[in-house]
């Protein structure tokens, strides 16, 4: 018989980790941490699968990181790129603007809306709203043009708004000190070092003043006189720490450009002379860059760049860049030294006619580029900016079918950002469909007005906030009565966006099915199917001018007929889009009349070429609408043409328009967005630029794409941003505070119907990041700001998943989460870093058939470690990674190595405490029965609270005699020192290395003696 004193302990290592028990505590079989583990289905710990490298030909040659991954598609810059799976490689994405590609070119967004705030608000109207916005001294300063009901004169309203929380920290007003009618206008702020300049128009005394600012405490200072009187146009911009770049135009052909010191003092100019008046001037350069001064001839219609060399020397020439101009050119600076315009801003003279402007290069040795790309559709609400090599725009949709004078542009609301590519990447020159980047619609209130539009000599810039990627600019909003055209004020709205090469926590999206199709929400909400990706819905309808009759048909004499028109586009998998109707225009006909010749605008602002337009009319004296005609969509002309002489006998047979009176809602375009979600047959998107809002689409019937309309049924309003947003028997939403509940059915598509109260739940807990949350079969996890949070089906109470809650408390920054789903595993996997833009990070996995936790650290041959910075679902139910390296994508598969490096496996008992929790006794050693997969070397190491870690070794060759794989193995490992053996508490941690799987661990055991009783491990310890 053996000692009686020594006791075997043996069990089975337990699946996953107690989550209510303190880790000190935990019993033999039950494990504080399991890294780059998996528990199998014969209850046996084995090593996690690899991952191997994607290769990167073919993807988009632009730097940046990547944003989104899908189902054969990866998102890099603001590029789409669809992955063969044939080939094994990705198919290299097509020119933006190329007219005969095979694929359809997409409109990837490269921008997350961020959020809009209102820190001014007008006393009286303004026809002409010029503003400007600049971030400065911590603030992000806004300057308005108000109207000062009590005189004659106007103000400028100046505001200091801390860009993060919005608080307004400042504000007053400004009035010219020489009052008069017209009073001032044109600010411009601009920064010199430490010192904020604002800049202003005197329209009494036709001269330029300003003001500066060094602190925040002693405000703006007195007004000063830059220039004496005569002045027809200006512009600054900043140049160095100590000056700004300045020019003016003055009455009787002249124009200066030099520099402005920090006291508004003229420093230095260069004068000349043109033929004709220049009424509009704009300024760009710097200390590295040659200045340009952009002008327009108001005589001669023409529009020219002069070039100086770097430092503001020299002439080196003068380009023209248009000759039908009569406005303000836009300029913009490129990393190249060059200088990109709009130019050429007017309306075009068919009915129903558009706003349109031009894009034409500049080169630093003052020759204008060969090609000049026409945008239409659409009229700059601010000046151009670059980010890198790639050019921008926030534009105002105009398209109208109403013409008010000569070159009368209408007011059409909808302020929309714009991607405007190079001229020269364009073969051959001609009309371009700028890829929509972001959309803000919901925030622009349209008027039916000619007075309306924006005048570009006050036209605001964009402003970088800080040194991040996040980006502000200021748009005037005009309000008016309804179908009345009259006018009744502005508001200032400041829209703040986040460009994909902010830190690493901003870059990544996650793309989510609906109907078969994958949707990434995000400035354009964009669906990617096999022909490439393209914005989601249209931006605009299209507009009917009104019908010109004629004979020669088969209408009838005499009667009223009525007309509409929609766009319809068709994706690769047959779902179809229809965009809202245009309004419908009324024609009587004559006694001799039977025909009728339409004019309609094209689809203008949409990145789709594979689109249609359909015109539908009413029988004779009808209200419904029927299929007239469907004409192929043409961008390079502003309207198509079509003569309708189609009978109502043939007509009635025809299919009716979607929408009717007292039918479904027209179609709009989706929000800006930054996560969403699907369920219950809709589409539900959250992070607007207002934050508080979650809007669902209409219900997917049919062949029809998910589609959105602009009403108030299809809102979830929320009591502060959310921040996550789930479909689980209900629509889930998070705000940062709360759980919140929709159990309503929603509206039908005539807007019937609602999402039911809004219920929180009674839980005092929120989540703080939208790409944390995932919903499967037990329930939606989400991130807490004290962990990870489970929120179980049937939304009883959370549970905490405190297995993991070290780990994301060292990497809080949760960048993507996915499923993944294999022959022998299903888990959930989150990506976190312990910084924005950290390198190195973890991915937390829960095991959903297992129920176990466990933490993976990706490995790599080139990398070392690395964190991905997006995640996403992959082919064959794989999962792909990015990692912070540009052009660097991983994908899982069944191999044991990641990417050819050896993945580190271990697991880690929590404290073993043999004898209790206050008494000690001897441990002689311990075995782990384990079973071998192939030749390894597994290490044991123990630790007590009498000693340090001791580690042993056992290198398996899995050769004869000695175990070979498939066959068990008991590990003996003594415990060290015999001060060691003497315990409370033992620790014990068995790991290994290798590019294969090398065991499975099983179980362990102590060997040990009976207790002896309380510790007292010297004299000084015992109380008498």
């Amino acid at each position: 018989m053996g000692d009686p004193k020594v006791k075997l302990t043996a069990a089975v290592f337990e699946q996953g980790q107690n989550e209510g028990i303190e880790r000190t505590v935990l019993p033999l079989p039950q494990l504080s941490a399991v890294s780059n583990a998996r528990m199998r289905k014969t209850g046996r710990w084995g090593k996690r699968w690899g991952h191997t490298a994607i290769s990167s030909t073919n993807l988009s040659s632009t730097a940046g990181k990547y944003r989104c991954l899908g189902p054969g598609f990866a998102i890099v810059d603001d590029q789409c790129n669809r992955y063969d799976r044939t080939a094994g490689a990705f198919v290299a994405a097509s020119a933006t603007a190329s007219a005969n590609a095979a694929q359809v070119p997409g409109a990837v967004s490269g921008w997350l809306p961020d959020r809009a705030f209102f820190p001014l608000t007008v006393k009286g109207l303004q026809l002409k709203t010029p503003c400007a916005t600049l971030f400065a001294l911590g603030y992000l300063w806004t300057v308005g043009q108000a109207t000062d009901s009590t005189a004659t004169d106007q103000q400028l309203r100046i505001s200091a708004t801390d860009p993060n929380d919005q608080t307004l920290v400042f504000f007053f007003e400004l009035r010219a000190v020489v009052a008069g009618a017209g009073g001032i206008r044109w600010p411009r702020l601009v920064l010199m070092g430490s010192t904020l300049a604002l800049t202003y128009y005197d329209f009494s005394t036709t001269s330029i003043r300003g003001r500066v600012l060094t602190t925040l405490a002693g405000g703006f200072g007195a007004e000063v006189a830059i220039t004496g009187a005569g002045i027809l146009s200006y512009d600054v911009t900043p140049y160095s720490a100590t000056l700004c770049l300045f020019a003016v135009s003055r009455a009787g052909n002249n124009m200066d450009a030099g520099t402005l010191t920090t006291a508004l003092a003229v420093n230095s100019t260069f004068n000349f002379v043109e033929a004709n008046p220049i009424t509009a001037i704009s300024i760009v350069g710097s200390p590295s860059t040659p200045v340009y001064v952009g002008y327009n001839l108001a005589a001669i219609t023409t529009s020219k760049v002069r070039v100086y060399t770097t430092g503001f020397g020299g002439v080196t020439g003068t380009a023209t860049i248009s000759a039908a101009d009569n406005a303000r050119p836009l300029l913009v600076l490129l990393p190249s030294g060059d200088v990109r315009t709009v130019h050429a801003i007017k309306a075009t003279a068919v009915v129903p006619f558009v706003a349109q402007f031009k894009i034409r290069d500049v080169s630093t040795g003052a020759v204008a580029g060969a090609n000049t790309l026409t945008q239409n559709g659409a009229a700059p609400a601010a000046v151009p900016f670059a980010i890198g090599a790639t050019t921008y725009m926030w534009c105002q949709l105009i398209v109208s079918p109403v013409v008010a004078g000569a070159g009368a542009i209408v007011n059409g609301g909808a302020a929309t950002l714009l991607r405007l590519p190079a001229p020269a990447s364009m073969t051959p020159a001609g009309m371009l469909m700028a890829p929509i980047e972001l959309s803000a619609q919901d925030l622009i209130t349209g008027a039916d007005s000619t007075t309306g539009m924006l005048e570009l000599a006050g036209l605001p810039g964009v402003t970088q906030i800080g040194t991040g990627a996040t980006y502000a600019t200021v748009i005037p909003s005009l309000f008016a009565i309804p179908n009345g055209g009259v006018l009744t004020s502005h508001e200032y709205r400041v829209i703040q966006t986040t460009h994909y090469t902010d830190v690493a926590a901003r870059r990544g999206l996650q793309s989510f099915p609906a109907d078969s199709t994958q949707f990434v929400p995000m400035g354009a909400f964009t669906r990617v199917d096999d022909r490439g990706p393209v914005e989601e819905g249209f931006v605009h309808a299209p507009q009917l001018a009104v019908p010109v009759p004629g004979a020669a048909g088969a209408l009838t004499p005499s009667k009223t007929y009525y007309y509409t028109a929609i766009f319809r586009s068709r994706s690769d998998s047959g779902r179809s889009e229809l965009s809202a109707p245009a309004t419908p225009v009324k024609i009587l006909m004559g006694g001799a009349q039977n025909s009728n010749t339409i004019a309609v605008t094209s689809l203008l602002l949409s990145a789709r070429k594979n689109s249609q337009v359909e015109i539908y009319r009413t029988l004779a004296d009808g209200q419904t609408f029927y299929l007239c005609a469907v004409l192929p969509n043409d961008n390079s002309a502003a309207s198509l043409s079509f003569v309708d002489a189609i009978s109502d006998v043939t007509l009635a047979v025809q299919a009716a328009l979607y929408t009717q009176v007292g039918q479904q809602l027209a179609n709009g375009f989706p929000p800006a967005s930054r996560f969403g979600c699907s369920g219950a047959g809709r589409v539900f998107l959250a992070g607007q630029i207002r934050p508080d809002i979650v809007t669902a689409s209409k219900l997917i019937q049919g062949d029809q794409s998910p589609t959105f309309c602009d009403g108030d049924a299809f809102k979830v309003v929320l009591p502060s941003p959310c921040t996550g947003v789930a479909w689980m028997d209900a629509l889930v939403t998070f705000t940062a505070e709360g759980i919140y509940i929709s159990s309503g059915e929603g509206p039908t598509d005539d807007g019937v119907g609602d999402f039911g109260s809004l219920a929180r739940l009674p839980f005092a807990l929120g989540c703080i990041e939208p790409r944390s949350v995932i919903t499967v079969d037990e329930g939606t996890f989400f991130q807490t700001s004290r962990g990870l949070y489970l929120l179980p089906r049937g939304f009883g109470t959370p549970v905490a998943v405190d297995s993991v809650m070290d780990d994301l408390a060292a990497n809080p920054f949760v960048t993507g989460c996915v499923t993944m789903t294999k022959p022998l595993e299903q888990s959930v996997r989150w990506s976190c870093v312990a910084a924005a833009d950290a390198t190195f990070g973890v991915q937390l996995v829960y095991d959903l058939v297992h129920k176990s936790w466990s933490v993976d650290t990706l490995t790599d041959g080139v990398l070392s470690v690395f964190a991905p910075t997006c995640m996403g679902n992959w082919l064959n139910s794989e999962v792909a990674m990015a990692s912070n390296a540009a052009q660097s994508l991983r994908v899982t598969n069944s191999a044991f190595d990641d990417n050819g490096s050896a993945i580190p496996m271990f697991i880690r008992t929590g404290d073993i405490r043999p004898f209790g929790p206050t008494e000690q006794g001897s441990v002689q050693r311990l075995s782990t029965l384990l079973e071998l997969r192939s030749a390894c070397s597994v290490t044991v190491g123990k630790v007590s609270d009498r000693g340090t870690a001791h580690n042993a070794t056992r290198v398996y060759t899995g050769v004869g005699p000695d175990t070979t794989p498939g066959q068990l193995s008991t590990l003996l490992t003594d415990l060290g020192s015999t001060e060691q053996r003497s315990i409370s508490s033992l620790r014990v941690e068995i790991s290994e290395s290798s590019t294969t799987e090398g065991v499975a661990l099983i179980a362990m055991a102590l060997e040990n003696g009976a207790p002896e009783g309380a510790r007292l491990n010297k004299p000084a310890d015992r109380i008498v």
